[in-house]
């Protein structure tokens, strides 16, 4: 038996923000704190929007911005003495992955005393949660529709994940209008975290019937318009098409997990902080080709399917979408250290996302993979 967990409600589609008014009553709240990132909000007019929605219905949020592009524990104990403080009921996280992961983890951890890295170690999460809203302004990591929040334990100097049912968001606002405004390299970037998310979980060993109908028509929709939304960002279509495929790849992860690229990424970016899109980006052909045989292996045979729906060996496209985006195909620019290598390779084992993976992983092959990026 499988479960498959998304938000209550999902509005999708361009202009869908003005939604808003009618789904805070529909959530009974009164209070909100609005969690976004320190300037993008305010200059783009997205904030002001959203006050004015608010306004419609005698809502007046307290407003938190500053959130960091790699939310860390001492932030989110920053972030939810405000919100105690400042007595809110509910949550609305609007940004990119990082200030959404930000919203989720505050508004779980509320209900605790214990500092967010105790957390993060004992992977142990309050049961309850405040209400999450999730407005996402990039097509990345479709953490408007997960139980998961990725943060960064500077101390021990390691980039890592925790979740619980508790931390779904309750409604998710996907407009494609909030993207236009991404530069071309945060496109490329979060564009290839949602392709590799949509691939990795077409491909994790907990994938189903149900998760490979959303990553199969999120692969198509990635492949066939990030490049297009790369080039040409004020092409609404193209941007919609990104919106939706990272939307049902974050709705497929939640629930069958990732693979071997993630197992890696996170353990690379803490260290390192490379941005996440990129470093999956970088791993995404070593991966696949290491994961090769397994894919063409049973019934499924997923890498024959993977390369009907890029119309291409996914090795190959892969790598073409890295020249095609401008980004590199490997990390040593970043200037990785050797001796770090063994750190990597034990995170990467302790990984969920690993352990997902279609081919079983051996500390070796992570070092093995590594090696090929650097």
């Amino acid at each position: 038996m499988a479960k498959f967990a998304v938000p209550e409600k999902i509005f999708n589609g361009a202009g869908c923000l003005k939604e808003l008014p009618g789904l805070i009553g529909s959530l009974k709240v009164s209070r909100p704190v609005v969690v976004t990132g320190k300037s993008w909000a305010r200059t783009s007019g997205t904030l002001k929007k959203i006050e004015d929605l608010l306004g419609t219905v005698s809502v007046r949020p307290v407003v938190f911005e500053g959130a960091p592009a790699e939310p860390t524990c001492e932030f989110i104990d920053q972030l939810r003495d405000v919100v105690k403080g400042a007595n809110v009921d509910s949550v609305l996280a609007l940004g990119g992955g990082s200030v959404l992961d930000a919203g989720k983890a505050a508004a779980i951890l509320v209900n605790s005393d214990q500092p967010t890295a105790w957390h993060l170690e004992a992977q142990k999460l309050p049961d309850r949660s405040l209400p999450v809203v999730t407005i996402p302004s990039t097509s990345g990591t479709g953490s408007e529709v997960t139980p998961v929040s990725v943060l960064v334990d500077t101390k021990q100097r390691i980039k890592q994940s925790f979740r619980s049912e508790a931390m779904m968001p309750k409604a998710a606002i996907v407009d494609p209008e909030l993207t236009v405004l991404c530069g071309p390299e945060i496109t490329a970037q979060s564009g290839m975290d949602a392709f590799v998310q949509a691939v990795e979980s077409f491909c994790s060993k907990f994938s189903n019937h149900l998760s490979d109908a959303l990553t199969e028509k999120a692969i198509s929709l990635i492949a066939r318009n990030l490049v297009e939304a790369y080039r040409d960002g004020s092409n609404l279509a193209a941007r919609q098409a990104m919106a939706e495929g990272s939307l049902m790849a974050g709705m497929a992860l939640a629930n069958v997990r990732l693979g071997a690229v993630h197992g890696l990424a996170h353990p690379i970016g803490g260290l390192y902080h490379i941005p996440h899109g990129l470093a999956c980006a970088v791993l995404l052909p070593a991966v696949l080709e290491f994961n090769q045989s397994a894919l063409y292996s049973g019934q499924e045979d997923k890498y024959s399917r993977l390369c009907n729906l890029l119309m291409a060996d996914p090795v190959d496209f892969s790598r073409r979408l890295l020249s095609d985006l401008g980004l590199p195909r490997d990390l040593r620019k970043y200037r990785i250290k050797e001796e770090d290598f063994p750190f990597i390779a034990d995170l990467t084992m302790a990984s969920g996302s690993t352990k997902a993976n279609p081919r079983e992983v051996s500390r070796e092959d992570a070092l093995e993979i590594l090696r090929k990026v650097m």
